[in-house]
């Protein structure tokens, strides 16, 4: 039984004990409200360094941002003397450029597409179906889109049928044809460059073609150009692949009796004038240039080829890859991503799970000239029609039945492949902005993914 002295002494000691711990907890609270306001106040100080002091003064380290600009991290510290500087940090600003001493025009005819498309480690892809007021017999080839308006390429076996038409697609349920044009043949493969399409045409006649843009809705025929041929009764071929960069169109063709790689200059807006080629022996089905290196994929031994044209009327064979599979195989697609390469095959009809169809290539490997070395394969059952890639993955079409968009973490890793179903096989995909875009290949019809 407890006393009323015994009683008073707890209290007593109770009160002790929690005036010791307020006292304590007071000290913590001063000590963390002292150290945020330090920190603050160092933080400060290196701000007002970063903002008084010349840039070019500034550590930096430059990274490539997309294709086209350059990432510059600032950073700025404290002297690494903790007696005088007890709260010393680094802190990092963030600049992105375009990259330095670059014609725009370098750039040009490529997509122009975020760095990022999802912000989410697990995309779910939110896709809208965009049904084509074009007639369902024609053969769609091509696309390209920029800020809401579709440019489209047909093969027709009609004469008179449109082989190119600009659709204005903001409006999902009524998309509307702004203009269609004939230009004899079809075309295979086109490229937006400002206001003219390139477009590689399915004609003995004339492999390049030019049509203006005077205004969305009036599309103008402008030039054409056909291949020199090595001799008078060479029969000419059709064009099968297109691209564009500083003023010269690269142009494949299928396979024949010459150069199947062509290199014409179109800066002079008045002449289409040849400049170099290469005979690959083989189709070639897409066309990358960076710089001085041309990536070419083909459909034959050699299906991809990395070509150096720093003298541009003589490109020269750097490196090749020959993957098992060629003989029925195609280099399909290519892809290219802050300096790594992506190549996708088509499967060659029936799948042969060691025959890879997707190979990737570090930095590294692109900048030695060596494509014998991927950085990573990936059997890809359907095949691959088109490619995209972001900071963090890899997007890909395929005639897989039920997955025909596939997602990978980047570089393929077998575990975290996300797949999807679209109602209708691709044709191929392309980007702009923060959405994809997949061309139907057996229906007149545009999915526009966005996560």
């Amino acid at each position: 039984m407890c006393t009323s002295r015994g009683i008073i002494l707890i209290d007593i000691l109770l009160a002790m004990s929690l005036a010791t711990l307020f006292v304590v907890i007071i000290s913590e609270s001063t000590m963390n409200a002292r150290d945020l306001f330090e920190r603050s106040k160092e933080r400060n100080r290196l701000l007002d360094i970063f903002e008084k002091t010349d840039r070019k003064d500034i550590e930096t380290v430059d990274v490539l941002y997309g294709n086209d600009r350059i990432e510059t991290l600032f950073r700025v510290s404290s002297p690494e003397d903790k007696s005088e500087y007890p709260y010393a940090q680094n802190i990092f600003f963030q600049e992105v450029t375009k990259l330095p001493d670059v014609d725009t025009r370098t750039f040009a005819g490529t997509p122009l597409c975020a760095v990022d498309f999802s912000s989410n480690q697990v995309p779910m892809p939110h896709i809208v179906s965009i049904a084509l007021p074009i007639a369902a017999s024609l053969p769609l080839t091509d696309l390209v889109v920029r800020h809401g308006t579709a440019y489209i390429s047909t093969d027709s076996s009609t004469s008179a049928d449109p082989d190119v038409f600009t659709i204005d697609i903001r409006n999902k349920d009524e998309p509307r044809i702004l203009d269609s044009l004939d230009t004899g043949p079809g075309i295979s493969s086109l490229t937006l460059v400002r206001t003219k399409l390139y477009a590689a045409a399915a004609s003995t006649a004339a492999q390049l073609h030019v049509v203006r843009i005077e205004k969305p809705d009036n599309l103008v025929l402008e030039d054409k150009y056909q291949i020199p041929l090595p001799t008078a009764t060479t029969t000419p071929p059709f064009a099968s692949s297109i691209f564009y960069a500083d003023g010269r169109v690269y142009l494949g063709t299928e396979k024949w009796n010459g150069e199947e790689f062509t290199i014409i200059d179109v800066s002079d807006d008045g002449a289409l004038i040849e400049r170099g080629g290469f005979e690959t022996g083989s189709k070639v089905s897409d066309i990358y240039v960076k710089g001085s290196g041309v990536f070419v994929a083909t459909a034959g031994e050699k299906q991809v080829l990395l070509l150096d044209v720093s003298d541009i009327d003589t490109p020269i064979l750097r490196s090749f890859l020959s993957p098992s599979g060629w003989q029925r195989q195609e280099g399909k697609k290519l892809a290219y991503f802050e300096e790594e390469l992506v190549l996708g095959r088509t499967s060659g009809g029936f799948n042969i799970a060691h025959d890879h169809e997707l190979f990737a290539w570090a930095s590294s490997s692109v900048h030695t000239n060596d494509l014998v070395s991927p950085r990573a394969t990936r059997d890809s059952a359907g095949g691959i029609y088109g490619i995209a890639v972001d900071r963090d993955l890899i997007y890909v079409v395929t005639h897989e039945l039920g997955k025909e968009l596939q997602i990978f973490d980047s570089p393929f890793s077998t575990s975290t492949v996300r797949t999807f179903s679209l109602p209708v096989s691709p044709r191929t995909l392309t980007c702009d902005e923060n959405k994809l875009y997949v061309l139907g290949q057996t229906a007149p019809v545009i999915y526009e993914i966005s996560f």
